[in-house]
C-alpha cells in the first residue's frame, strides 16, 4: 500500500480527526480492479454479458464502482494513516467528506477517540477507614420478630368490632357523585395509626363484620377522595410461640439459641460484604479524585444510554408509562451522566493500575468464570460459552476480572483504620 498523504487535527484531548488523501495510483489502482470485475458480469441492452465497452461500463456504474471502491480501500487506509499518525483509536473511526478529485486521488475525513494519557500516582498505601462489624442483640431480636411476621397467622375475629392492630378484608370502592365504582375485592387493611398516610384508620376503628363505612382518604397534600368500605372480615394476627418447635419448623434449626447464632452469623457475613462494598467505594473515590484526564466523549455517551435504558426499565417495572419516560427520556441521561463518567474514568485508572503492575487475566480464570456463572443461571458451560461467543462477551469478562484483581490488590496495599462507628 502506497505512503498516505495526512494531517492530524487534535478536536480534544481524546478526540481526534485526521484528514487522509489515497493518492492517484492507490485509488486508480482500486478503480481499475473494480471496472474490471463489474465488467466481467455487466449486462447492458444490446450487449451480451462480460463484452460491454470499457467506456460504457464507467459511464453507467461509476456510482457502483466509487462505493465498492470505498469499501476495499478505506478499512485498510485508516489503519495505516492512525498507524502514520501514532493514534490507536478505542472507538470506531468515522468517515466523512469524502471526495473523489479530479487528479484520480481520493480525500476523506476521520474522527475517532483515542485512550486519554493517563497518570496514576501513589495507589499504594490509600489511607482509607471502615466501621467496626459488630452484631446487636437488637439486631438479632429484629431477624427473629420478622421471621415470626412471616409466620403469623390470622384469625378471623367473632362478636366485637375492629381495633386498632385487626386487619379487615373488605371490598372498597371508589366513590363519586354519590355513586360507587366497581370495588375492589378482598383487599386487606391494617388499622395502623403509625402506617396510614391516607388517614382513613380512625375513621374505620369501631366498625363491624358486614358493616359499610364511607371514608375520605387522603391522595395529595389537601386533596382527598372518598372510598366506600363493605368490611368481609375482622381478622387478628396471632404470632407463633418463638420457642424450640418454632426455630424447627421456620427455619430447620434444631433451637431458638441456634438459630439466634445463625442469625449473628448472616447478619455478620452481610455487614462484612456491606465494609467491603463501602471500602470499594472509598477506594475507588480517592483514585477517581485524585486522577485529572480528558473522557473521551464517545464512550461517556454510550455509557449514558446504557445506564438511562437501564433507568428506564426499572421505572416501567414501578409501574411509570412509556410515554411519561419518553418525555424525560433527556432528564433521566443527565441524572445518570455523572455515573456515567465516574465508571468511564474509573475504566482507564485500572487499567492504568494494571498496565503498571502488569496484571493479567490467565485462561483458568476466566474458565473458571464462566463455570460459576454458568451455575448461577443454570446452565451447561458449553451453553454458556456459546452464548459469550455469540455475543462477544469474552473481552467484558475479562476486563471485569482484570478490575477485581487490580482492586483487591489496592485494598491489601492500603491502610485500612477501623473506627468504633
Amino acid at each position: 500500500m502506497g505512503y498516505l498523504k495526512i494531517k492530524v487535527e487534535s478536536l480534544s484531548g481524546t478526540k481526534k480527526k485526521i484528514i487522509v488523501e489515497i493518492p492517484k495510483e492507490q485509488a486508480s489502482q482500486g478503480l481499475e480492479e473494480v471496472f474490471r470485475k463489474i465488467q466481467r458480469a455487466a449486462a447492458l441492452p444490446g450487449f451480451r454479458t462480460g463484452k460491454v465497452p470499457r467506456p460504457l461500463i464507467e459511464k453507467n456504474f461509476q456510482s457502483h464502482a466509487r462505493e465498492e471502491v470505498l469499501k476495499q480501500l478505506l478499512p485498510n487506509c485508516i489503519g495505516e494513516a492512525t498507524e502514520q499518525a501514532h493514534l490507536y483509536p478505542i472507538t470506531i473511526p468515522r468517515v466523512s467528506d469524502i471526495q473523489f478529485h479530479e487528479n484520480g486521488s481520493i480525500a476523506f475525513q476521520t474522527e475517532f477517540d483515542v485512550k486519554p494519557e493517563v497518570r496514576v500516582k501513589c495507589y499504594r498505601g490509600i489511607k482509607l477507614t471502615q466501621p467496626k462489624v459488630q452484631v446487636t442483640q437488637e439486631e438479632i431480636e429484629k431477624v427473629l420478630k420478622n421471621i415470626q411476621e412471616q409466620h403469623a397467622e390470622y384469625q378471623v375475629v367473632e362478636n366485637r368490632a375492629a381495633k386498632e392492630g385487626d386487619y379487615l378484608v373488605c371490598d372498597v370502592a371508589k366513590a363519586s357523585n354519590g355513586k360507587s365504582s366497581e370495588p375492589h375485592q378482598r383487599l386487606w387493611l391494617c388499622l395502623d395509626k403509625v402506617q396510614d398516610p391516607e388517614k382513613i384508620v380512625e375513621q374505620l376503628l369501631g366498625v363491624a363484620a358486614g358493616e359499610k363505612r364511607r371514608v375520605k382518604a387522603l391522595v395529595k397534600e389537601n386533596e382527598t377522595a372518598e372510598y366506600d368500605v363493605h368490611v368481609q372480615e375482622i381478622k387478628e394476627k396471632h404470632l407463633p410461640v418463638l420457642d424450640d418447635a418454632f426455630a424447627k419448623n421456620s427455619a430447620n434449626i434444631e433451637s431458638v439459641l441456634a438459630l439466634c447464632e445463625d442469625i449473628e452469623k448472616k447478619l455478620r457475613e452481610e455487614k462484612k460484604r456491606q465494609v467491603r462494598r463501602e471500602l470499594e467505594t472509598e477506594l475507588l473515590d480517592h483514585l477517581t479524585e485524585e486522577s485529572k484526564f480528558d473522557l473521551p466523549e464517545t464512550l461517556v455517551q454510550s455509557q449514558m444510554e446504557r445506564l438511562a435504558e437501564d433507568s428506564k426499565r426499572r421505572l416501567l417495572a414501578q409501574g411509570f408509562g412509556q410515554g411519561e419516560l419518553n418525555e424525560q427520556e433527556e432528564a433521566i441521561r443527565q441524572r445518570v451522566k455523572p455515573q456515567a463518567e465516574r465508571q468511564v474514568k474509573i475504566h482507564f485508572i485500572l487499567q492504568e493500575i494494571a498496565r503498571q503492575e502488569k496484571v493479567s487475566v490467565s485462561k483458568e480464570e476466566v474458565k473458571q468464570r464462566v463455570e460459576q456463572i454458568a451455575k448461577r443461571v443454570n446452565r451447561t458451560v458449553e451453553e454458556t460459552n456459546q452464548y459469550f461467543e455469540q455475543k462477544q462477551l469474552y473481552s467484558g469478562l475479562i476486563e471485569e476480572i482484570t478490575q477485581e484483581k487490580i482492586i483487591e490488590f489496592l485494598l491489601k496495599e492500603a491502610k485500612i483504620v477501623t473506627r468504633d462507628s
